[in-house]
């Protein structure tokens, strides 16, 4: 074989190894602290379509000022997105701060994947919360 055929050869292996490479997508959503419910219900119908064209979303719940002292409000409203998509979407990232920001990345859902479905993620997130005082200490 001469060195000719040997680089169209290599470069035909490269061509379609690139075929079956995608690169690793990510949106990221900005939501606040004090959003309202429309305009919650119209990010997360943006990341249903990100979910369905298999990005990858994060979301990130920036607090400014004084909001960071309420930071349970951020975890609520991420728990409301991933019960609101359902099956739609894995938790790859439970929901954690980073700084000033409550970030979550969730995964689209496969037909058959090893992460935890969203149901299941949502049941450890409200077991994790504390008590709200009803009941009484030992």
């Amino acid at each position: 074989m001469d060195y000719g055929k040997y680089l169209y050869q290599q470069n035909k292996r490269q061509r379609e190894s690139k075929k079956t490479h995608t690169a690793k997508k990510i949106k990221e959503l900005r939501i606040r602290a004090k959003i309202e419910k429309h305009d919650l219900d119209f990010k997360i119908r943006h990341i249903k379509a990100f979910l369905n064209k298999k990005f990858k979303v994060k979301i990130t719940v920036v607090y400014r000022g004084r909001e960071i002292t309420h930071s349970e409000i951020g975890q609520e409203l991420i728990s409301k997105v991933i019960a609101a998509l359902g099956d739609d979407a894995i938790v790859e990232s439970a929901p954690k701060m980073e700084g000033r920001a409550l970030i979550a990345v969730l995964a689209p859902a496969a037909k058959k994947t090893k992460e935890k479905p969203a149901e299941t993620v949502m049941a450890e997130l409200t077991a994790d919360t504390p008590a709200t005082g009803d009941e009484p200490e030992d």
